[in-house]
């Protein structure tokens, strides 16, 4: 329960971290000629701006996608939510473990400590605590990420 509660919150910090990325420009302003040109931080701001000001998470993936191409290690974990819980497309885990894999190597703390919670629990996975401690461990030490820091420590004393 408490790893589950550790998973969504995660996710609500994710989404609340990147909201100010996305301010109130309107869409004539939004960068799409420097994401044209494989700007990763572009596209990735375009994708908030999708999201979190139009609420049109379709197109928004669009350019998450693009962005996580362009190793924006947020853009994969956006990306990975999406999928993760069938927003806008069929849900599809592998897909999601996939963009969450790679924003975990891009030392994304948020996608590092969703891969560890879903190895630790068995969440469309096999489960494996080798796994999770190895993913718990990348989200506190490259992800900076303290949540995982206190899960690993709760992990240890068990």
């Amino acid at each position: 329960m408490i790893r589950t509660l550790s998973k969504v919150i995660s996710l609500v910090l994710c989404t609340m971290s990147f909201m100010s990325a996305a301010d109130d420009k309107n869409e004539h302003e939004l960068p799409v000629e420097q994401c044209n040109q494989n700007s990763a931080e572009a596209c990735e701001h375009i994708g908030m701006y999708y999201t979190n000001v139009v609420g049109d998470d379709s197109k928004a993936l669009l350019f998450f996608q693009k962005g996580c191409e362009l190793n924006a290690k947020e853009s994969c974990t956006f990306s990975g939510n999406i999928f993760s819980y069938g927003v806008v497309v069929d849900k599809d885990m592998e897909k999601a473990l996939n963009y969450y894999e790679k924003g975990c190597e891009l030392k994304d703390g948020i996608a590092c400590n969703l891969l560890g919670s879903f190895y630790e629990n068995g969440e469309n996975v096999d489960k494996d605590q080798k796994k999770a401690f190895y993913y718990y461990t990348r989200a506190c030490n490259e992800g900076d990420w303290a949540q995982a820091c206190e899960t690993l420590k709760e992990i240890s004393e068990k």
